[in-house]
């Protein structure tokens, strides 16, 4: 089974601005989930992530998240999100402090759990500016528009011929 996309080492949150904010010095404080996931989809349609490791004492080991859960459902929905820049958009709406109810599987059993995101650690910021500018460029890739940094000959349109 090949997977989508690979998230960098821990799954935080940001705004959809991040990388432009970065740029800017930006200083506010990003929600940070404290774990590595890979997203899929199953044949049904249904997306899943797949939680790879868990950073010791952070939100999710907290919460009781553990290497190798399925995450079915966040915020009480279940994953409907078409990419993983849709997924990070929506991980966007939260500050740290805010609780979100998490459905998982673990070793065929449904487990639900609630998970208080944490303020994003400083040296953790630049990873997730990584993520969400390959999330962009993959959305790109997959809509065959140019990435945003593209340089302007790209950007024209040409007249019919």
């Amino acid at each position: 089974m090949k997977l989508q996309f690979m998230l960098v080492a821990v799954l935080a949150v940001a705004l959809t601005g991040a990388v432009a904010a970065q740029s800017r010095g930006a200083d506010k404080p990003l929600p940070w989930l404290g774990m590595g996931i890979r997203s899929f989809h199953e044949k049904s349609g249904q997306r899943l992530l797949h939680v790879d490791h868990v950073v010791p004492k952070g939100p999710a080991d907290v919460a009781g998240v553990r290497p190798g859960d399925l995450i079915t459902e966040f915020g009480g929905s279940i994953l409907r999100l078409g990419d993983d820049l849709d997924f990070l958009n929506f991980l966007a709406q939260h500050k740290p402090g805010e609780q979100e109810h998490l459905r998982l599987i673990r070793k065929g059993q449904v487990i639900d759990l609630t998970l208080r995101f944490g303020k994003m650690p400083d040296e953790v910021r630049p990873a997730w500016y990584r993520t969400v500018e390959a999330a962009r460029r993959k959305r790109a890739a997959l809509h065959a528009l140019p990435p945003r940094n593209a340089p302007a000959a790209l950007l024209r349109t040409r007249s019919p011929a």
